[in-house]
Formats: structure tokens, C-alpha cells, sequence
């Protein structure tokens, strides 16, 4: 008896919430209709954003390995510039950080090897850009983003003072060294290892270089014995001052000194001094 009770009492439990329940969407089925079309909306919403951004995020990948392949025969000029806007509109934080960075240190290579002034001017001023772009999208939230932006922003100052010799990129590049050396977030990394040690070499390294005048050009050496004008008596002296063996002596002219004739005697006269009375 007791069991039937309890069933009677589950059972009746039952149909009062079922009854209860169809009384509530009777008066509320409106809202309810509209509270569930809005999280279907919801869910729907978010899963389009995740794939249009999954989308989005292969179409940049695409791309970057488009025009990284595509840059030894493009020209870096050019590469550089699609690098560039690339990484600054890519969503995808991992892309972008490896773009920019990539062109921040492409750009001070070419800079090296760059024909002139001008063509190292630009590919410097690119480097900065990147870098730039680093630091202020990345170097809030990521440590080595930050560091390694703001020692390229070190270096490219580095390169202008070699390119224009301006004296105050050296407190620029100071300034810089100096953010990295004292950020606790980098402690341990290379990065900060190395702007201790910069900071150290500061001064050799904007130091400016000066040339030495050039040597003045040697005078042609003097010839003796030679003939003005004489190009064989210039090329060789010994030859003209040795006298020809060959050559006869005029008629009437009188025996060179030191020559065989001033050896001997010269002839009386047929007349000679009488002695006086």
C-alpha cells in the first residue's frame, strides 16, 4: 500500500509540472520564443566570426608565402612594401609579429649592402617602420616583441649617425639600450645581454671617423747628363754621358784633357828663343 501511495503521489507531482509548464508558455511563450531565437542567433554569430576569421588568417599566410617567395625576383624594395602593409593589417598576432620583424631586419641588411647613400636611407627608414609597428601593436602584451623592436629602433639610430653623422642618435640609441637593459620582463634573454653590452661600446661606435689628407703626389725624378727633350737620354743617362769611341775629332779641334795627345809632348817650335848678348 504504501508503494502504490507513493507512485499515486510521483505521479501526481508529475502532472502538476507538466501542468504548471504549459501554463507558463502560455503566458510567456512569446518571450520564450524570442530569448531562444536570440541565443541561436548568438551561437550562430559567433561561429561565423571564428570561421571568417579562420579564413581570414589562411588568406594572410597565403600571402606572406606568396611574396616571401616571390621577393628574390621582385626586387626587396617592393617585397618589403607588401611585407609591410601586410603586417599591419593581418589580425593574426603570431603572423604579424614574424612579418614585421622579418622586415625590421631585412631592412638594415640591405641597408649594409645598399649601392648609396639614398638606397640606405630608404631601406633604414623601412626597418624603423617596421619596428615602429612592433613595438606599439606587440610591446604591450609581449616581452620579446618589445625587445626586439626597440633594439632594432637602437640600430637603425646607429645607422642614420653613420649616414648623416648626426650626433644626437647616439642618445637616441642610448635611450633605447637603456629601455631594454632595465625591462624586467627580458631579464635572462639575449636581447638584454646584448644592450648591456652595447651600452658599454656606445661611445666607440658613435665616434666619428675621420680621414687623413691625402699624400701629395711625388715629383718625376731629375735626370743628369740627360738632353731637354731627350726621351733616350732621360731613359738612359749612362749612355749619354759616355762619349763614342767611334765618333773622329773635328779638324782644328783641340785634343780632349786627359786624352792620349795631352800625354806627350808637345813639338818644339823651328824657331826657338835666341839667348840675349
Amino acid at each position: 500500500m504504501k508503494a502504490e501511495r507513493r507512485h499515486e503521489l510521483k505521479e501526481n507531482d508529475l502532472v502538476h509540472a507538466l501542468h504548471d509548464l504549459r501554463a507558463y508558455t502560455q503566458s510567456h511563450g512569446q518571450r520564450l520564443l524570442l530569448t531562444g531565437g536570440g541565443i541561436v542567433v548568438i551561437i550562430l554569430l559567433v561561429w561565423f566570426i571564428i570561421r571568417s576569421s579562420s579564413q581570414a588568417t589562411m588568406r594572410d599566410w597565403a600571402r606572406y608565402t606568396e611574396i616571401a617567395s616571390t621577393v628574390e625576383t621582385t626586387g626587396w624594395s617592393t617585397g618589403l612594401n607588401d611585407l609591410l602593409d601586410l603586417g599591419g593589417k593581418t589580425k593574426d598576432s603570431a603572423l604579424a609579429i614574424r612579418i614585421l620583424g622579418q622586415c625590421g631586419q631585412e631592412g638594415l641588411r640591405l641597408a649594409i649592402e645598399a649601392k648609396d647613400d639614398a638606397e640606405a636611407k630608404a631601406f633604414t627608414d623601412q626597418a624603423e617602420q617596421a619596428f615602429t609597428l612592433l613595438r606599439d601593436q606587440y610591446g604591450g602584451t609581449r616581452a620579446l616583441a618589445r625587445g626586439v623592436a626597440i633594439c632594432g629602433l637602437a640600430t637603425v639610430a646607429e645607422n642614420r649617425f653613420a649616414l648623416t653623422g648626426d650626433a644626437a642618435q647616439k642618445d637616441v640609441a642610448k635611450r633605447y639600450l637603456e629601455q631594454v637593459a632595465n625591462d624586467p620582463e627580458l631579464n635572462a634573454t639575449p636581447m638584454k645581454n646584448q644592450a648591456i653590452t652595447r651600452l658599454t661600446t656606445l661611445d666607440e661606435v658613435f665616434k666619428p671617423v675621420t680621414f687623413a689628407p691625402p699624400l701629395p703626389k711625388p715629383e718625376p725624378p731629375k735626370v743628369d747628363g740627360g738632353t731637354a727633350g731627350d726621351p733616350g737620354a732621360a731613359a738612359n743617362p749612362d749612355a749619354a754621358a759616355k762619349p763614342d769611341a767611334t765618333a773622329k775629332p773635328e779638324a782644328g779641334a783641340a785634343p780632349a784633357a786627359g786624352g792620349d795627345a795631352a800625354a806627350k809632348p808637345e813639338k818644339p817650335t823651328q824657331n826657338p828663343p835666341q839667348p840675349p848678348p
